[in-house]
């Protein structure tokens, strides 16, 4: 069957499907990372830099979420590990 554009079947069943393949990425590592809409802008981002690290995402919330929680733990410091004893070595490394 030939469907006309005024079918209304063929209005309830694209419509649905089209913002179901909506894509939202977040670019952690990059030229300037953030939230972007189209892959197209994530591939820009990513251009040129030599560790780029990007993620897909079903929805914006999501997506606003893990890019958040990525800079809130790039700005923790980081905790240097304390050296080690001569008490805290096992005794076969004692030499």
């Amino acid at each position: 069957m030939l469907k006309t554009k005024w079918d209304h079947r063929t209005l309830t069943t694209i419509q649905p499907e089209v913002h179901s393949r909506r894509r939202y990425y977040v670019v952690f590592e990059g030229t300037k990372p953030g939230v972007y809409y189209e892959w197209e802008d994530v591939i820009a981002q990513m251009k040129k830099f030599p560790c780029a690290m990007q993620s897909k995402f079903p929805s914006k919330t999501e997506a606003e979420e893990a890019f958040n929680d990525y800079q809130q733990r790039q700005a923790e410091p980081k905790t240097k590990r304390q050296p080690k004893t001569v008490d805290d070595l096992p005794p076969w490394d004692l030499d």
